[in-house]
């Protein structure tokens, strides 16, 4: 079987998490509630700003080729949906069976407060899913 990848649709695809990122951190959303949760000053986020945005960059596009190559694949099993329903509901998916279940498990062990935990994972719900919303509007 040959997946093809929309090499646009993994490029909107970053960006549109990216920008949703942005949004959902920003001190108008949830940003200063994450940064006191977190243990983060102003300071010590400004410092490390470059390295994470960097990282950001390189591990959205990871997972966004991830996600339009799984997405790609589901469509072969969605048969009756069209290519946005088929990226939606594997988005959706890939969200509470890796994303979800990973915050958890983490925050469990590093005993992050609840609040973070919420903030952080639907946070990657939001993200994941205009990631999966721009790919299957682009389509194949």
């Amino acid at each position: 079987m040959n997946v093809d990848i929309n090499i646009v649709g993994v490029l909107a695809g970053a960006a549109a998490s990216i920008v949703i990122g942005s949004i959902w951190y920003s001190n108008a959303a949830f940003g200063d509630s994450w940064m006191k949760l977190a243990g983060l000053t102003d300071k010590k986020v400004k410092a490390g700003m470059t390295k994470a945005m960097i990282t950001t960059l390189i591990t959205t596009l990871i997972m966004s080729f991830v996600l339009a190559h799984v997405i790609g694949l589901s469509v072969f099993f969605y048969t009756d949906y069209s290519y946005l329903k088929a990226a939606i509901i594997t988005a959706l998916w890939m969200w509470l069976g890796f994303q979800f279940t990973h915050i958890t498990m983490n925050g469990a062990f590093e005993q992050k407060p609840k609040k973070l935990q919420m903030i952080n994972k639907f946070g990657q719900l939001a993200s994941i899913l205009a990631m999966g919303i721009t790919i299957g509007l682009i389509g194949q």
